[in-house]
């Protein structure tokens, strides 16, 4: 019994989540979204660094004490950043962490040419960010 109205929950919650789009940073708004699920270390962008096959971004980092993963290409123009949970994403956190990494780009001089959203079943799980020089150094510190 407990069991079955657990799964209905479940099922409720997800159905909500799937049938709202997603609230994103007005820089990706023009930009066609990349599927989570889809993405790769290898594709759309070879993530070279701190990337797992299996959960995407792996390098936790925190900026203004909010906690996000990052991961980068080898030359460090493309940062892909997730929240801190890839199991339960939280829309409001993503759009804060992205918010605080262009704070740190624009205060480093690093121009942001693209944002790209990545996300599945209308569930936002992170950026791609793609900036005009190498940004991946500063940003992956673990502490700012």
């Amino acid at each position: 019994m407990i069991k079955n109205i657990l799964i209905i929950f479940i099922a409720t919650l997800l159905t909500a989540c799937i049938s709202n789009p997603p609230v994103l940073v007005p820089d990706s708004l023009k930009n066609d979204s990349i599927s989570a699920i889809g993405m790769t270390c290898n594709s759309p962008y070879k993530l070279e660094q701190d990337c797992s096959s299996l959960s995407g971004p792996t390098k936790k980092v925190f900026i203004s004490g909010v906690e996000m993963k990052v991961a980068g290409t080898s030359d460090g123009k493309v940062i892909v950043m997730f929240g801190a949970s890839s199991i339960s994403p939280n829309m409001q956190e993503i759009n804060t962490s992205y918010e605080l990494i262009k704070r740190e780009l624009v205060s480093n001089e690093v121009d942001i040419l693209k944002v790209t959203p990545v996300i599945s079943s209308n569930i936002l799980f992170g950026y791609a960010i793609e900036t005009d020089k190498s940004a991946y150094s500063f940003i992956s510190k673990e502490d700012r």
